[in-house]
């Protein structure tokens, strides 16, 4: 368990030590410990800052729900102290006491009363405690003996050790009104695109984004803060939930890892909502030792073809303490498409049947249909007849998502049953992906019918129409020398 080593402990001058005599004695024998309890962001509190004992601008924010607890060590105190007087040899005593009590208050310590929770501005008192105890000033210990679950603290106060009486600041005036500034850090989860520099920025909505493509792998990495407190009774559940927005799903959960932890002994995994779930089990060893620490949890994600490009792609992941969620972390993504309808060149009507080929560069693309009409684009190829030949609905649409922005062509390979299709020069679309512009514009793709009688030119037919012809001619040519005879 770490604790936050700043000076927070207060002693009595060294006239205080000792038995109490008529000369040191004042009208009160008691004395108030309020207690300021701050929290700080992660690294805010290395400056070591010591308490006086009166109101001081400590800094950081309030922090309530923290349970401080006071006990007595007076006899343990001057037990160790000895016949040490020196200030050096009154701290390293104090030091003693307060490392004794990291993880939980020592045999020798007697607690005073109920532990009390902090409320309002992160504030506690402790009433009339007694100044000194059987002839000697008395020596506590205030502990923070329930650390709230939220926010995630990763570093907890130290223990203080305070030392009676304690005097003004600069005077012989006995303080009977002790102000103390225990801190605490907390520190924000991150969750980030790994592989975010494989992808080009590009502006959507005049926001910047990662540009991806379903062709490629997103690998997310989530830094999660284990609490310090993970392995107290009042930590009963620490659940991370992944749960990305529609047409974004987990690759593959057997590829989730979860820093060095043991799937089954140390935590527990679930494919939920094409995300995950994962339950640590805050009893087990391997997770106790975590406290305070960061957990690292990678895992690969993809497009599927109900993705939008006209949405930014959102993955969402909350970590949750006694089912109370904290701050969503949300890494967002963009992807393109394009839409297309094959029609009839005279009547606009939907053509189905009609087979293209995706274009860029020297390059072909290959998809996958995971929907009808639809195709996710999959890679890029240098041989055309490798590449998909995504085919017209029966209303004569089809789709093309997960394509990166950029310039296409769209290449006719294969008519619609009784259309034409000039084999050497093939009807071509260019067309422009711009994540964010899928459902402005569908792109119209005519053709021409077939005739119902005239045969191709250069077809067999063409000579048969020759013949045939030729035949007509000479019979009408013999008729007419009859009918002249």
């Amino acid at each position: 368990m770490k604790a936050l080593m700043a000076t927070t402990l207060l002693v009595s001058s060294l006239t205080g030590i000792g038995a109490v005599s008529a000369a040191t004695e004042t009208n009160t024998d008691q004395a108030q410990i309020r207690i300021h309890k701050r929290i700080f962001p992660a690294g805010e509190t290395s400056t070591l800052t010591q308490n006086t004992g009166e109101i001081m601008n400590f800094g950081g924010k309030a922090l309530n729900g923290a349970g401080f607890s006071i006990y007595d060590v007076t006899d343990e105190y001057y037990h160790k102290l000895g016949d040490k007087h020196s200030e050096t040899e009154i701290n390293t005593v104090i030091s003693e006491i307060q490392d004794e009590s990291i993880s939980a208050a020592p045999d020798y310590a007697t607690k005073i009363g109920n532990e009390i929770t902090t409320a309002g501005e992160g504030v506690a008192d402790f009433a009339k405690l007694p100044i000194h105890k059987g002839g000697q000033y008395a020596a506590y210990l205030v502990l923070e003996t329930t650390t709230p679950v939220t926010p995630t603290i990763t570093k907890k106060a130290v223990p203080m050790v305070v030392v009676m009486p304690v005097y003004k600041p600069g005077t012989t005036t006995i303080n009977s009104q002790i102000h103390l500034y225990p801190k605490n850090e907390t520190d924000e989860d991150q969750k980030v695109l790994t592989n975010q520099a494989n992808f080009t920025e590009v502006d959507f909505n005049g926001t910047k984004y990662p540009n991806v493509s379903s062709g490629a792998l997103l690998n997310y990495a989530l830094t999660v803060n284990i609490p310090v407190n993970i392995a107290e009774a009042n930590v009963q559940s620490f659940v991370i939930q992944d749960a990305p927005s529609n047409g974004l799903v987990l690759a593959d959960l057997a590829a989730v890892k979860v820093g060095d932890l043991v799937q089954g002994t140390d935590y527990t995994i679930a494919a939920t909502n094409n995300g995950f779930e994962i339950a640590l089990k805050t009893d087990a060893p391997n997770v106790k030792q975590l406290a305070g620490q960061k957990l690292l949890v990678t895992y690969p994600m993809q497009l599927t073809a109900s993705v939008d490009p006209d949405q930014v792609i959102q993955n969402k992941a909350t970590i949750s303490v006694n089912n109370q969620p904290g701050t969503d972390l949300i890494v967002k993504t963009v992807t393109g498409g394009k839409k297309f309808k094959k029609i009839d060149a005279q009547t606009d009507k939907g053509l189905a049947g009609a087979q293209f080929v995706v274009k860029k560069g020297d390059q072909f693309a290959m998809f996958k249909q995971d929907q009808t009409d639809t195709y996710l684009f999959d890679t890029w190829v240098s041989d055309e007849a490798q590449a998909t030949k995504i085919s017209s609905g029966n209303n004569g649409q089809l789709s093309v998502v997960g394509l990166a922005n950029g310039n296409h062509s769209l290449i006719e390979v294969k008519a619609p049953n009784g259309y034409l299709l000039n084999e050497n020069n093939r009807p071509t679309k260019d067309f422009t992906v711009v994540a964010g512009q899928f459902g402005t514009e569908t792109i119209k793709f005519e053709n021409i019918r077939k005739g119902g009688f005239l045969p191709q030119t250069g077809s067999i037919g063409i000579y048969a129409f020759v013949v045939v012809g030729l035949m007509l001619m000479g019979g009408a040519y013999f008729w007419n020398r009859k009918v002249k005879r």
